[in-house]
């Protein structure tokens, strides 16, 4: 039933694709638009964990048709992506999972924010012109950018100690990078910890120490908690997400701009639909931006950093939750 459903939802999703995702967004309307990188990543998973069955292996046949299909399945297998992870996504996107209506929403983009708005922007030819008059009369500084220090104010399970990772997914003109950090393991009610030297760096993401962004810098990270016996598969599949999205967006005109606007969208919807499971696994996420030519004010009367915090909290069925990260804005030479 499931494979059926899908193969109908896939079906439905590509026929629409053309004009839902590469349409003229020149209405300046804010409708979903339907994801193309979800599907194929969905078939591909499909295609993996049932690779034995001949259907399949006629499905991710080398030819163009199934180009996209075929770097998804390769994706997976050269990355030995454990099966048994991957069935309990296919399992939730299932007609016979509770929540099915609601996870059909994976299928469409997010709707836009003021980040995409940035993105968007910079794409257009009267943005080059602003951003080419501002350079000239303030400097975009060099920067970078840490997540230092995490706090467990109350933990997540109340029977267990949380084990924890973070990702960190960065859009510094219109192509996002992304890094996953290791796990942090057994962190009770009133802990706290230092991510690591190497764990720390957001941005840049290429080795400098500093870099000046292009236009923008904008940062959608995730915390996630779960189940020692899934968090190392979810840890593994995270830091393959930009590159599934990447896979099926080489094949349709990745150069075109509407392309360009929804790969942070892809990125943040895919996240969500393989990281975002059950009760036991908590994913919190947030986002949020600067503007290259607003930098230089976050670093007043001649400081070299700026820290700020952010707090995130929630309540289960008998217990609340509350978490909070540090972030640190460095200045450099």
């Amino acid at each position: 039933m499931l494979r059926v459903l899908s193969a109908l939802l896939l079906s439905l999703t590509l026929s629409l694709l053309s004009f839902a995702v590469f349409s003229n967004d020149a209405t300046g309307t804010n409708e979903r638009k339907l994801s193309l990188a979800f599907p194929y990543v969905l078939k591909g998973i499909d295609a993996y964990v049932n690779e034995s069955k001949s259907a399949n292996k006629s499905t991710i046949t080398n030819n163009s048709d199934n180009l996209a299909l075929k770097r998804v399945y390769d994706i997976l297998k050269k990355n030995s992506v454990d099966k048994k992870y991957l069935t309990k996504i296919l399992d939730k996107f299932s007609p016979t999972n509770k929540n099915w209506p609601n996870n059909l929403n994976n299928y469409y983009l997010p709707a836009d924010d003021y980040s995409d708005y940035l993105i968007k922007s910079s794409l257009s030819s009267d943005r080059k012109t602003v951003t080419t008059t501002t350079t000239a009369t303030k400097p975009i500084p060099k920067i970078a950018l840490h997540a230092f220090k995490f706090e467990v104010i109350n933990a997540y399970h109340d029977f267990r100690k949380d084990d924890l990772f973070f990702y960190f997914f960065v859009t510094d003109g219109v192509i996002p990078m992304g890094k996953v950090t290791n796990i942090y393991r057994k962190n009770s009610s009133g802990d706290s910890f230092f991510l690591n030297e190497k764990d720390r760096i957001i941005y840049p993401l290429n080795g400098e120490f500093a870099r000046a962004p292009i236009n923008h810098l904008i940062v959608d990270y995730g915390i996630v908690d779960a189940m020692d016996e899934n968090i190392e598969e979810m840890k593994k599949i995270t830091g393959l997400i930009i590159d599934l999205v990447m896979a099926v967006y080489s094949v349709y005109n990745p150069a075109a701009a509407p392309a360009l606007v929804a790969l942070r969208k892809e990125v943040k919807n895919l996240s969500d639909a393989l990281i975002s499971m059950d009760a036991d696994h908590k994913l919190v996420t947030d986002s949020f931006h600067y503007q290259a030519n607003q930098l230089a004010n976050y670093f007043a009367n001649n400081s070299t950093f700026n820290e700020f915090f952010k707090e995130f909290d929630g309540k289960l069925t008998v217990s609340t939750w509350e978490y909070r990260m540090g972030f640190r804005l460095l200045k450099g030479e």
